[in-house]
């Protein structure tokens, strides 16, 4: 082979491997934050000509971008979104709202009940994001919220679990935990026997900046009460 043909050869294959190494780096880049917008998927019922509504919807990030990383992301929150506005507690309010237009005592007045999650990104950098989903629920009486997140890599388009964004072993990250149980005002009343048997990594949470990790219950869940409780642990993100 020619002095000269082994010198393109050569300059072609250093070129493509500097093309190659641009692009994963831009990757990289592009992958540390993403782009989103908000969307609401409402799936709201009314009755008696409007007297009576049922009011249920989930407002939820749409990730920009064409990746399978974000591809993932976005059908795994539209799975949650669905999970919810689809639900049974979705379905019985609008049934009970429903039930109240047709056979209720109150046929003067106009009322409304409540089942919606608000979502809000509160992390976005260093290649993860992580998603509040704040929830309310109200048919008369007693009302009841929720909070939980929803957190993934912009890398690979998986969920994140707490020990993939707090330091240590998964021990030592649900003692972290049980630790800040421990300082809640409420802690006599705390279930620990149920609390003790979680696994740390099936706990929810989202994280913040400034290394914090809010790790979430719900109402019931480990002590009495229809709200929830959340409890801040440090995470490996600033």
């Amino acid at each position: 082979m020619k002095q000269k043909s082994i010198r393109k050869i050569i300059l072609v294959g250093f070129l493509f491997v500097l093309f190659s190494c641009s692009v994963g780096k831009m990757d990289a880049q592009a992958a540390s934050k993403a782009k989103y917008s908000y969307q609401k998927v409402d799936v709201s019922q009314t009755y008696d000509s409007g007297r009576v509504k049922a009011t249920v919807y989930y407002k939820k990030p749409v990730l920009k971008g064409k990746s399978s990383a974000i591809n993932k992301i976005n059908k795994s929150i539209t799975k949650d979104c669905n999970n919810f506005i689809y639900s049974e507690s979705a379905k019985s309010l609008c049934e009970y709202a429903k039930y109240e237009a047709e056979e209720g005592n109150l046929k003067n007045e106009k009322i409304e009940y409540y089942f919606y999650a608000n979502t809000k990104v509160t992390y976005n950098n260093k290649g993860i994001i992580s998603i509040k989903v704040k929830t309310y629920w109200y048919a008369g009486g007693v009302s009841n919220t929720d909070v939980y997140g929803l957190n993934y890599s912009l890398k690979t388009g998986k969920k994140l679990k707490l020990t993939n964004v707090c330091s240590g072993s998964k021990t030592s990250v649900k003692k972290a935990v049980l630790q800040k149980v421990k300082k809640d005002k409420d802690a006599a009343q705390i279930d620990w026997t149920k609390l003790n048997s979680y696994d740390v990594n099936k706990m929810r949470f989202f994280i913040k900046p400034g290394k914090k990790a809010i790790v979430c219950f719900g109402p019931y869940e480990i002590c009495y009460g229809g709200w929830y409780r959340t409890y801040t642990i440090k995470s490996k993100y600033k």
